[in-house]
């Protein structure tokens, strides 16, 4: 009955009384955070999806809410395009096909759109634990055969798992792979040629808020194409965790690893801190196994190995090649497979608390480092606009910190949270609505934001707080919404508290845009502070940053050029822009990248190495200035492996 009541109500305020469809929206968000349980909330939107996926039922809401109206300003649904993001869509041909990334920003139709490799691209933990622990040394060695092809035709390679990243880094109008059954092996790291001290777990100093402690890490290798919330089951079934995650486990963890994407925490470093080892074909389809100077294998022993002696896979032990391809956005090569460091299962206490940006910038102004390192997960997330009588930009401050679950405790209680828009954001047509609503009403674009970021601050002094399984507090909730959304994030050093003037310098930018053109921009800025990378082109790279977080949503008019602004003026405040969510203007051929990154020569020495005829070049590397001047040269007949280096 909650479900049909909510979904009449719906319609009519949809049909008949548009003006007071935000309000509701906003009463039935309230009483589905407040006063349900999840079980309830998500019943409600499971029976309103499998109505709303009915093409009928659309076409009766578009035909009805479209009548008289500018074509400009109709609603429309676009539900097989969602379908296929959603559910990681895999071409069944590898013939020509059109492909897209997730929001649709970046689509061509690659001259081949290949496959390889005997793993499967979803539910990877279902697959038989046999099958899942063998190395695909088949698949290994077709897409060793590609890129030997690729090179004697002149043509460019480029690798693609879920399409997540929004700019051109992945690209390719020549081959496109797609690492989507590059799955396998799933295992422990403990083969005898890895070495001894880290077989069976290892110790290691790590920061919790403001002390130093140690924690077990463990070794576990993935394909590269395997989608981070696929493999976080497949660790839990080791009793293992990811050290940290993402605002969205939809990535594929390569992708997460190779533009340095990052969660939240000043003792957590970026994704490509966690690899300790990758496999991966390069130039001359040479298949490597590369790993810092001192790497967890031991190379006598993997002198002795099938991996070795039968499949030719050479060990590859070089800090600066090693620092250099981990976080190189394809532009060296495919890594088809990556052993990561992880942790024992952990749960986490999540606070939110209401604040403004004026009262934070105070407090880190006076504290500095200390106030943004006393928790394992520090964010904040500011309404751009002031709305109220006082002038301050309201700010919810996210804490998140180990705590240890009382098994018995009722799980319904333990498990319950406040999700953002939780009605709206679990909708399949939740970004066309949004989209629709913001254009005909932006003046109330300021109140919605603020209205939704209350609705959220949930903490233990208030009688909330909420507590559960590491991958259920850290994710960031926003159900069929992140399919629609998009953004630009770009990091900041933290010496001289410099990002502070940032984030001034952009509330200004998005304040003057709504006060010249009433262009408002549609979401909140969100701040995560990481920890340094040794990664010589992450975005962290030697420096702790705040990384500053700009989403707008697809179709709202105008967001994209107050994303354009703000990214181009960033560039004053030594701003460093996130490889997968940026607009290029910080990456274009007249930005002189040496500028960000002290090693870049390294970087460049590496790219040199592993792609010594253009393979590997794409868009990215052209706007960039990286590719070479002229068309990749066929290599010359590949040597039998005959060393190691």
């Amino acid at each position: 009955m909650l479900t049909l009541s909510i979904l009449l109500q719906f319609l009519g305020k949809l049909i008949f009384q548009r003006k007071q469809l935000p309000d509701y929206l906003e009463s039935v968000d309230d009483r589905l955070t407040h006063h349900c349980t999840n079980a309830q909330r998500e019943q409600v939107i499971r029976h309103l999806n499998w109505m709303l996926r009915r093409r009928r039922f659309q076409r009766f809401i578009e035909n009805t809410v479209n009548h008289l109206m500018p074509s400009d300003e109709r609603l429309i649904f676009d539900t097989g395009a969602y379908e296929k993001r959603a559910n990681g869509y895999l071409p069944p041909t590898e013939t020509r096909v059109t492909w897209s990334n997730w929001i649709g920003s970046q689509q061509l139709v690659p001259l081949r759109f290949l496959v390889p490799g005997n793993g499967v691209h979803q539910e990877a933990d279902q697959q038989l634990p046999d099958q899942r622990m063998e190395y695909d040394f088949d698949g290994l060695r077709s897409l060793q055969q590609l890129v030997r092809d690729a090179e004697r035709e002149g043509r460019r390679v480029r690798a693609v798992a879920s399409g997540h990243s929004l700019s051109d880094v992945a690209v390719t109008a020549d081959y496109m792979v797609s690492t989507r059954r590059m799955t396998r092996p799933q295992r422990r790291a403990d083969q005898p040629y890895i070495k001894a001290d880290f077989r069976d777990g290892y110790l290691v100093d790590t920061r919790v808020g403001d002390h130093v402690t140690q924690e077990r890490r463990h070794l576990y290798e993935t394909g590269a194409g395997t989608i981070i919330k696929d493999l976080k089951p497949l660790l839990a079934q080791e009793g293992w965790a990811l050290q940290n995650l993402g605002g969205s486990d939809v990535q594929g963890i390569l992708g997460a690893v190779s533009t340095s994407t990052h969660g939240s925490g000043l003792g957590l470093g970026p994704y490509p801190n966690f690899v300790k080892s990758m496999v991966m074909v390069v130039g001359g389809g040479r298949a490597i196994r590369l790993e810092p100077h001192d790497g967890i294998t031991d190379p006598e022993a993997y002198r002795q190995t099938p991996e070795w002696l039968e499949h030719g896979i050479e060990l590859v032990q070089d800090d600066a090649l090693f620092y250099s391809a981990v976080v190189a956005m394809g532009c060296m090569g495919i890594v088809f497979s990556v052993v990561l460091e992880v942790m024992n299962l952990y749960s986490l206490k999540e606070e939110r608390l209401p604040s403004s940006w004026e009262i934070e910038k105070a407090i880190i102004a006076e504290r500095g480092l200390d106030y943004l390192r006393q928790d394992r997960h520090f964010e904040l997330t500011i309404n751009p606009y002031a709305v109220d009588d006082s002038g301050e930009h309201f700010c919810l401050v996210t804490r998140r910190n180990y705590v240890d679950l009382d098994p018995d405790q009722p799980a319904d209680e333990r498990t319950r949270r406040n999700y953002l828009s939780s009605l709206l954001s679990g909708l399949i047509i939740a970004g066309p609505v949004s989209a629709w609503l913001f254009n005909r009403q932006f003046e109330r674009i300021p109140k919605l934001i603020s209205n939704s970021l209350y609705r959220i601050v949930d903490y233990e002094e208030d009688g909330g707080g909420f507590c559960g399984p590491y991958d259920v507090v850290l994710n960031q909730g926003l159900g069929e919404m992140k399919f629609y959304g998009y953004a630009i994030e770009l990091a900041f050093p933290l010496e001289g508290n410099l990002f502070v003037q940032a984030v001034d310098r952009m509330l200004e930018l998005i304040n003057q845009f709504a006060q010249a053109y009433k262009h408002f921009h549609p979401a909140p800025l969100a701040l995560r502070f990481v920890d340094a990378s040794p990664a010589y082109l992450s975005m962290t790279y030697e420096r702790p940053a705040c990384l500053v977080e700009v989403v707008s949503l697809w179709d709202v008019r105008c967001s994209l050029d107050i994303l354009k602004v703000i990214e181009r003026e960033m560039l004053a405040f030594q701003a460093r822009p996130h490889w997968g969510l940026n607009l290029g203007y910080a990456t274009g051929i007249d930005q002189d990248l040496s500028r960000w990154y002290p090693h870049y020569d390294r970087w460049l020495a590496a790219y040199r190495t592993f792609n010594p005829h253009g393979t590997f070049d794409n868009r990215f590397t052209d706007r960039a200035g990286l590719s070479r001047a002229e068309a990749p040269t066929p290599p010359p007949p590949l040597a039998p492996p005959v060393k190691m280096i």
